[in-house]
């Protein structure tokens, strides 16, 4: 009976102590911790499958150990035998169990590791999607353009101020790891020192990108100053580069005043053209990246205002000149439309067969010369206003002499055309008188 009993505690003996070396002391002496996190999880299960297996053989262990005792106390005749195989069993078991839990605490500590890796990984993965569209290249082609990537742009700070959330609890957890891992401090700040490098890159395409932008924003708003000054002074030129010409005075006058309304709006339009300058000047100073266009802009607009001002005098004096010439031709016309009136009365062929019918035409003459004496001088200004335009150098210079000499010729025929007939109608009236003397005496 003690021979089968102890041929029985012999055999769990050494398979115990066998399995524990050969078989489940292997599985704990593994070096492998997962690549990462989800693989570790799955090696932390086998431990824990592990482990269940542990508790049943602790309770066969314990059964054999009570055995064991039993057969030393009851003085059985291979007691050293089996306390030596016991004591193998316990050193057995005892290293099995350091070892297990050596290796469920190297896996928790890596799980710890390779989750902190994973986090890193997906604020890695936020922040190279932010970097991408950080380092776009399209800062907007006009004001509502920009305005609009602005706004995306402010969308994107807060999804930066999620991921610095996310930064300050890698950087706790870096930490903590650190403190209570420092055999992996290394590897730890390694990976804390390559996302801060990630994250401060960010950072800085988000200022770069954000100055950009200000400045292509400050650039559009002077865009659209400097577009709208221009087409304004393109059409300003077309109408001021007008060959239209007044036929009379009264186009004349309409063109000069809508002269003076084109130079009323080039005079409101000083103080637009004032602060574009200024704001463009300011970019400059500020070393905007545009600088060199922005210099050329300004140019082009002083050069464009210069001309400007150059076409408004010269449309004026040309204006002025042809208001004036209207002004001469009415008066000529309306001197020569007079005198053919006068020349017309002269030429009138009236009866003058009697006294009184030389009379009544000698009164008619008179008045008529009276009206010639009053008109002269309105001849004589006419004359002088002719020296005058002459002598002010108008474009129409010998239009104006030739009108005037015109003018001149036939006042002139008409003075002696008023004398001579004064002249015969007084020997006529002589004449009549002595006839109607010598026909009383007689």
């Amino acid at each position: 009976m003690f021979y089968f009993i102890q041929r029985r505690l012999f055999k769990n003996l050494d398979y115990y102590i066998f399995n524990f070396y050969i078989f489940q002391e292997a599985i704990i002496s593994s070096e492998d911790y997962g690549r990462d996190y989800d693989h570790c999880v799955r090696l932390q299960k086998k431990m824990k499958e592990f482990d269940q297996d542990l508790a049943v053989d602790a309770a066969r262990v314990d059964k054999i150990n009570k055995m064991v005792e039993k057969l030393i106390a009851e003085g059985h005749a291979g007691s050293t035998t089996i306390s030596h195989r016991h004591q193998n069993l316990n050193e057995a078991w005892n290293r099995l169990q350091d070892r297990a839990s050596e290796r469920r605490q190297k896996l928790a500590e890596a799980c710890e590791i390779h989750a902190f890796n994973r986090d890193c990984g997906d604020v890695a993965d936020m922040i190279n999607e932010k970097s991408v569209l950080l380092s776009s290249e399209d800062y907007g082609k006009d004001l509502l353009g920009v305005e609009a990537l602005i706004r995306k742009h402010d969308d994107l700070e807060r999804g930066l101020i999620v991921i610095e959330g996310k930064m300050e609890s890698l950087e706790t957890e870096a930490h903590r790891l650190v403190r209570t891992q420092p055999h992996s401090g290394h590897i730890i700040q390694a990976k804390q020192m390559e996302i801060i490098d990630k994250w401060e890159h960010l950072n800085d395409l988000f200022d770069e990108r954000k100055g950009k932008l200000e400045a292509n924003r400050l650039l559009q708003i002077f865009l659209v100053d400097y577009h709208d000054l221009m087409t304004w002074m393109t059409d300003m030129v077309t109408h001021l580069s007008s060959k239209d010409t007044a036929k009379n005075v009264k186009d004349s006058e309409a063109m000069l005043e809508l002269n003076r309304e084109r130079k009323d709006e080039l005079e409101r339009r000083k103080e637009s053209l004032g602060s574009a300058s200024a704001f463009g000047k300011s970019l400059i100073e500020q070393g905007h990246y545009t600088a060199g266009a922005i210099a050329e802009h300004l140019e082009e607009l002083e050069i464009m205002r210069a001309e400007l001002l150059q076409l408004w005098e010269k449309r004026q004096s040309q204006l002025e000149q042809s208001h004036k010439l209207h002004l001469f031709l009415r008066n000529a016309d309306q001197a020569l439309t007079w005198i053919a009136n006068k020349e017309s009365f002269l030429s009138s062929e009236e009866r003058s067969d009697s006294l009184d019918t030389v009379e009544t035409l000698l009164k008619k003459q008179m008045n008529l010369e009276k009206s010639i004496t009053a008109y002269k001088d309105k001849i004589e200004a006419l004359r002088e206003y002719t020296e005058q335009l002459i002598g002010d150098q108008h474009c129409d210079s010998q239009l104006i002499s030739s009108r005037r000499d015109l003018v001149l010729e036939k006042w002139k025929k008409l003075q002696h055309r008023a004398s001579t007939k004064s002249g015969n109608l007084g020997e006529s009236k002589i004449l009549f008188q002595f006839l109607r003397d010598a026909q009383e005496v007689s």
